[in-house]
């Protein structure tokens, strides 16, 4: 059953038959509230959930800010393994968590023998250096017939707004769908490529 929900995640799904049979996938159980990682912590696993949410802070002044909601089929800590960095964020379990989590040695060398889950992963590093617009849910669909990450974010002024990133190409679209609130302009500088980098949030 869950390794049948895995197979259907984004992360894994496109993966050679072969090579998602030799993942030694481990179950990992957490009650809700408990922290699966903290922010600054060495990165050594990656997690998959197949039950229950997570939730994602980022501390500010010693404050923490819940910034995303993760829910089954998503994946949570491939940036840090990936890029052989700290944790950038805290990871607490929303409600009881059931993941299935891979070592940061056996995710990298997935990411060498299945070149298309690299693209996944450098979708997901562009949709994290998005300006901060709000609280957001995360997710995944269809945009221009490929498939894509999607996000809604929930707006300081009660409005949301839905972004997709295509999984594998410079395709991009952000629609705000509830709320009128005055346009908002966002800057920022992408690492993968240097340029700066701005967009207008507003109504129809």
């Amino acid at each position: 059953m869950l390794s049948n929900i895995a197979r259907q995640s984004a992360l894994l799904k496109n993966l050679p038959i072969d090579v998602f049979a030799s993942l030694a996938l481990d179950r990992q159980e957490y009650s809700a509230g408990v922290t699966i990682f903290a922010e600054g912590e060495l990165a050594d696993r990656v997690h998959l959930i197949v039950e229950g949410h997570a939730e994602v802070f980022h501390y500010q002044n010693g404050r923490p800010t819940l910034i995303a909601r993760l829910e089954p089929g998503q994946c949570f800590g491939e940036a840090g393994v990936a890029q052989r960095i700290t944790r950038a964020a805290t990871v607490i379990a929303g409600t009881a968590l059931t993941t299935l989590s891979l070592s940061a040695d056996s995710f990298r060398q997935l990411l060498a023998a299945a070149p298309t889950l690299g693209d996944y992963i450098g979708t997901l590093q562009r949709v994290y250096r998005l300006p901060y617009l709000g609280f957001v849910t995360q997710g995944h669909g269809r945009f221009d017939g490929r498939d894509a990450i999607s996000c809604i974010y929930r707006l300081p002024d009660g409005g949301s707004v839905v972004a997709l990133r295509a999984i594998g190409a410079p395709i991009f679209a952000m629609r705000r769908v509830t709320g009128a609130g005055a346009v908002q302009r966002h800057t920022w500088r992408d690492a993968a490529g240097g340029q700066e980098v701005s967009i207008e949030v507003g109504g129809d």
